[in-house]
């Protein structure tokens, strides 16, 4: 079960109109807390998020020791996050789980965490440190809270950024070979086949390294691994490709 932004976006409108509801019950002098808070949902009901954010932000600096300030801070982060401020997302999350550890809304924070790192998945060809990042704690949400309804897609997650980082390995052996650093090459493709087995790039880097053992005179192991590439991926260019070089032999 995939969570949407949507379903995201109604739990969290739900908890916050309960919270309103329920300082209303309380007796706040002089305080204008619920007043606040439907400003900042009627601004969020109408993608207002900067106009929203300045509410929430008022609530946290106003009453940094009402429980209100709690969700006040989820908010925060999921409106920076609507607004692609993903760093600023990544902060008002961790400060929530540093305030909070136990809240029940950590679950939550986790999964918005990774998705603001998510985001910033940056083309095959750079830096994977926000993909590194994101599979940290997708997986930290999924083993440690395995009840959660951020879990599964969680999971999908996981199963994307996987095959993220298996191409960027996949990408870098190619560098390796085109410039005949052939050892190189091995070490980056055998990475992506062992640490990332269920990648779709496992058959090209299964190719590479028929092409990287062939290259280091390494005959027996690029035989093996063409015979294996054919055996295993056999509807595929990389398949064909090895089927060639095996009849060639």
């Amino acid at each position: 079960m995939k969570v949407s932004h949507w379903s995201v976006s109604s739990a969290l409108l739900a908890i916050f109109l309960t919270s309103c509801a329920a300082m209303k019950e309380e007796n706040i002098p002089d305080s204008p807390l619920p007043e606040l808070y439907h400003q900042g949902l009627s601004f969020y009901q109408q993608k207002n998020y900067k106009k929203a954010i300045e509410c929430f932000k008022a609530v946290e600096r106003q009453y940094p020791y009402d429980h209100a300030t709690i969700q006040a801070q989820l908010m925060i982060g999921y409106l920076q996050y609507l607004r692609r401020e993903y760093n600023d997302a990544i902060n008002s999350f961790k400060l929530f789980i540093e305030l909070n550890p136990y809240h029940k809304e950590v679950p939550y924070a986790l999964y918005m965490l990774g998705m603001s790192y998510f985001q910033q998945l940056s083309v095959v060809q750079r830096d994977q440190s926000s993909a590194k990042d994101a599979l940290d704690h997708f997986e930290l949400l999924r083993n440690r809270y395995p009840e959660s309804i951020y879990r599964k897609d969680s999971i999908e997650k996981i199963k994307t950024i996987e095959d993220h980082l298996a191409g960027k390995h996949v990408d870098i052996a190619r560098f390796y070979l085109n410039n005949r650093s052939y050892d190189s090459a091995v070490s980056r493709l055998l990475e992506a086949i062992t640490v990332f087995p269920r990648s779709t790039h496992v058959p090209e880097a299964k190719w590479r390294l028929v092409e990287a053992y062939d290259h280091l005179g390494l005959n027996k192991q690029a035989k093996m691994m063409a015979q294996d590439l054919v055996k295993n991926c056999p509807h595929t260019e990389w398949a064909n490709h090895a089927q060639r070089f095996l009849n060639g032999i």
